[in-house]
């Protein structure tokens, strides 16, 4: 046997069938990666639209409400037990007196509407969204409302009241 005899070669199709593998091993875990890439991205995106569309419901509902209520001497605050921070009345009037109580309670933003005279019961009112405090401050013509998300972030909100205003 001659030296030449004894070494094995290896046929060329198989060293062109394992670069072949290679590649395609190679362009499998680029896709998974780009995947796993894309799917982290999204969540973040998703979180974050979340996290802003809470900023915009608080501040939208409590302008738009104090907008629609905007009578002489509607709007004012309460202090009341239980509740974080203090809460946001306005007042109508109809055949009697009725008060829209806007305020904070374990964690939700809550609007409840009754009878200025009825009991105020925190728990009873509807839901809006979630939420941390709410501190309203009147001032002149000038409401202040500073509202913390359930995140931590504080949005404050100045609106000038503008019925009884003299031009």
């Amino acid at each position: 046997m001659t030296g030449e005899e004894t070494k094995r070669s290896i046929p060329p199709h198989a060293v062109s069938g394992a670069f072949v593998f290679l590649l395609l091993g190679v362009f499998a875990v680029s896709c998974l990666a780009m995947v796993l890439f894309g799917v982290r991205a999204y969540r973040e995106s998703v979180a974050r639209g979340q996290e802003r569309s809470e900023e915009r419901i608080l501040s939208a509902y409590v302008r738009s409400m104090v907008r629609s209520l905007d009578a002489e001497g509607a709007a004012g605050t309460e202090e009341f037990p239980g509740v974080s921070g203090n809460i946001l009345t306005l007042r109508e009037e109809y055949d009697e007196a009725y008060l829209t109580r806007i305020y904070v309670y374990q964690g939700q933003m809550y609007e409840w509407f009754s009878e200025e005279t009825a009991e105020f019961e925190p728990d009873k009112g509807e839901k809006v969204c979630p939420a941390e405090e709410l501190s309203a401050a009147l001032s002149g013509n000038i409401l202040t409302l500073e509202m913390r998300t359930e995140k931590g972030k504080t949005i404050r909100v100045q609106q000038v009241l503008r019925c009884g205003e003299t031009d």
